[in-house]
């Protein structure tokens, strides 16, 4: 009985085995199927000479009009820069696309730096072994204050001097410096690499501010890391920020968001395949449901005032919403700002005549002023 028992388990486990092997294959086909993938990214016109970089790395490219039609409720001026949207050519699980458009919004960034260092003084500043950028506001009215930025990217492109506008008008509407933290991108470097950075970082520059008089922010990638770096400070028992504000965060490295599956290619920014690649690279070797990897799913009681802000034309907007409703249960004083039909981080610089930008950004940095008293 023992022999017939064991031939017949042998044989049933010979049988299961190729059966286990061909589900597991099918479940990974199907995880990497869920996601539509933008094959041709439409730019604007403009950036064709910049966008050559792409083309020469097999990046398919057309120049109009973004090819995502915007909602009839949108203002016509955001119907007009929703035309000249750029669609983010993100490809992490291709080494050449990725490198390509590194270098392509390397171009736009110096350009950019290039622009604001004659009216601003930047300067890059090493802390803690962790490279940041200092900007200084035309008039610096609270020099014992300082906001710190967290870039985004996809947690897979751009540096400090990325969307260098954005900061430059925060440090000039709130007075204050705006540091920008330089984190290294996956998947060269994946999680917990730029966490790690993020929290030497803060610590040095709160050592000179005290923490009671530093904002946090960030937007897209930096929003999630904003997040994630939120929750590290609070598990590390060290002091967190007067308040900030994750803004479009990317939180959720499944991707799993209701958004980010019912929008599909209907974002205007965003691929949702080459936005999961690069999460998928961000997470790589960690549990994504791991609430610093994915702080979606993390337990903010006790963390200061935050406030999170997505569009409902963007993949990641489910990642504010869910972490807003979570943080208000555990009692966090959360300020949500949903902008209807818009797209992903739209919200200033001043300047736009865009109203849909213009309001949240007046809300953003009135939410600063008050949690900073300034």
């Amino acid at each position: 009985m023992n022999i017939v028992k064991t031939k017949t388990f042998t044989g049933s486990r010979l049988l299961v085995l190729p059966a286990i092997l061909v589900a597991m294959f099918s479940v990974a086909q199907a995880e990497e199927g869920r996601f539509l993938e933008r094959t041709t990214f439409t730019l604007p016109p403009q950036m064709k000479e910049v966008a050559k970089v792409l083309e020469d790395a097999g990046v398919n490219i057309v120049y109009g009009p973004n090819s995502v039609a915007p909602p009839d409720s949108i203002s016509d001026e955001a119907k007009k820069m929703w035309a000249q949207l750029p669609q983010l050519p993100l490809q992490a699980h291709n080494a050449k696309q990725l490198a390509a458009t590194r270098k392509m919004m390397a171009i736009g960034e110096e350009a950019a730096f290039a622009k604001f260092s004659k009216q601003y003084k930047i300067e890059d500043r090493e802390i803690n072994g962790v490279m940041t950028q200092w900007t200084t506001p035309k008039e610096l009215k609270h020099p014992d204050k300082v906001m710190i930025f967290i870039h985004g990217g996809g947690m897979v492109v751009n540096t400090r001097k990325t969307q260098l506008a954005f900061q430059v008008d925060v440090a000039d509407s709130l007075g204050v410096k705006v540091v920008s933290v330089e984190y290294p991108l996956a998947p060269e470097h994946p999680y917990p690499a730029a966490v790690n950075d993020l929290v030497k970082a803060y610590q040095g520059i709160i050592k000179e501010y005290g923490a009671q008089n530093a904002g946090l922010f960030g937007t897209s990638a930096g929003g999630g890391l904003t997040l994630s770096a939120l929750l590290r400070l609070k598990a590390d028992g060290l002091p967190l920020p007067a308040a900030s504000a994750p803004i479009s965060p990317e939180a959720d490295m499944t991707s799993g968001g209701f958004l980010f599956k019912a929008l599909g290619l209907n974002d205007p920014i965003l691929p949702p395949y080459g936005t999961y690649t690069g999460v998928k690279a961000y997470a790589k070797g960690s549990d994504p449901k791991d609430p610093l990897v994915s702080p979606v799913f993390g337990d903010y009681t006790g963390v200061t005032p935050m406030f999170l802000f997505c569009g409902t034309s963007e993949l990641l907007g489910s990642d504010a919403i869910r972490v807003a409703a979570n943080a208000r249960t555990q009692g966090v004083d959360v300020t949500l700002y949903v902008n209807d039909g818009m797209w992903h981080v739209s919200l200033g610089p001043n300047g736009t005549g865009v109203p849909e930008l213009q309001q949240p950004y007046d809300d953003l940095i009135k939410f600063f002023k008050k949690h900073l008293n300034i």
